[in-house]
C-alpha cells in the first residue's frame, strides 16, 4: 500500500536516462525489477521498489492532470514530541533562521557532506531544527532569506537535543 514508490536507477541507466527526465512531466516506465523496499533506506510509503538499468524504456505521456502532485500528512511541530525517533514525518512551518552551510566528515562513508540547518515554526508556536543536505544546503542563505513558508515531506524524526528533523 502506498502513493508512492521509489525507483533508482543505476550505472548506465543514470548516464542513458538522466538528461531525459524533467521535473512535473509525466512518464510511462517499464522494464524494471520489483522488489521488496528496504525501510531502512526508503521513505516512501510503498512496500516495494522498482530497480531500473539500461535497458529500460521510458516514454514521455501526456499529463490529463489526474495525478496528485504531492500528499502530505502535515504533523504540527509541538507534537513531534511524542513521535518516536527515526519515524518520518511530514511538516510546514515558516523558516525563522539559516545557519551557515558547512562541512562534515561522514563516518560511515568518510566523504564530505555539506549541510546546514534551518528553524522552522508553525502555528503551535513551537519550533525545530531542520538539517538539509547537498546542493540544498548550498543554496539556503538564498532560498530561504525572507522567511518563507515552506512544507517537508518525509522527514526523519531525530532526538538529538530534543526532537529535530
Amino acid at each position: 500500500s502506498g502513493t508512492d514508490i521509489r525507483a533508482t536507477f543505476f550505472k548506465e541507466g543514470v548516464e542513458k536516462f538522466y538528461n531525459m527526465i524533467e521535473t512535473d512531466k509525466v512518464y510511462t516506465f517499464s522494464g524494471g525489477r520489483l522488489k521488496v523496499a528496504n525501510m531502512q533506506y526508503n521513505t516512501c510509503k510503498s512496500q516495494c521498489e522498482i530497480n531500473f538499468d539500461q535497458n529500460a524504456e521510458i516514454h514521455l505521456d501526456n499529463d490529463t492532470g489526474d495525478i496528485q502532485q504531492q500528499l502530505f500528512e502535515f504533523v504540527k511541530i509541538a507534537d513531534l514530541e511524542s513521535i518516536e525517533p527515526n519515524s518520518y514525518v511530514d511538516v510546514i512551518g515558516v523558516v525563522k533562521f539559516v545557519g551557515e552551510a558547512a562541512t562534515i566528515i561522514s563516518k560511515k562513508s568518510g566523504n564530505e557532506l555539506l549541510k546546514c540547518e534551518l528553524t522552522l515554526a508553525d502555528d503551535s508556536g513551537a519550533e525545530v531544527s531542520c538539517t538539509i543536505w547537498g546542493d540544498r544546503a548550498t543554496r539556503a542563505a538564498q532560498d530561504y532569506a525572507n522567511q518563507p513558508i515552506i512544507a517537508m515531506r518525509r522527514c526523519r524524526v531525530g532526538d538529538y537535543g530534543g526532537r529535530s528533523l
